[in-house]
């Protein structure tokens, strides 16, 4: 993946329906943050934010999504974790957090 230089952030969801189970959303503004959280019957949970996004505009990077039980932890393509989720995943239509 590579974000282009022109785009102000990009986001991944991981969702069954219309409830999310994980949003990550790097923003590439002044101030260069994340933020994740998740949405449950069409409300959205508490947001986490983290400052200092380390995703380079217009080079490659990888991002990995690790599913537990309890979280998910998504790492950068250099084993940096850049959010780790205290959801209770099993509140998505009591499905395990790999099956979304």
């Amino acid at each position: 993946m590579a974000v282009i230089f022109f785009f102000s952030r990009f986001h991944v969801n991981l969702q069954t329906a219309s409830d999310v189970a994980l949003h990550f959303n790097p923003h590439y503004n002044s101030l260069g943050y994340i933020v994740h959280n998740s949405r449950l019957n069409s409300v959205w949970g508490n947001e986490e934010n983290k400052s200092q996004t380390s995703f380079p505009r217009g080079h490659l990077f990888a991002l990995q999504i690790l599913s537990t039980l309890s979280s998910y932890k998504v790492i950068h393509s250099h084993a940096r974790i850049m959010a780790n989720t205290k959801y209770q995943l099993y509140h998505f239509h009591g499905s395990c957090p790999w099956d979304i």
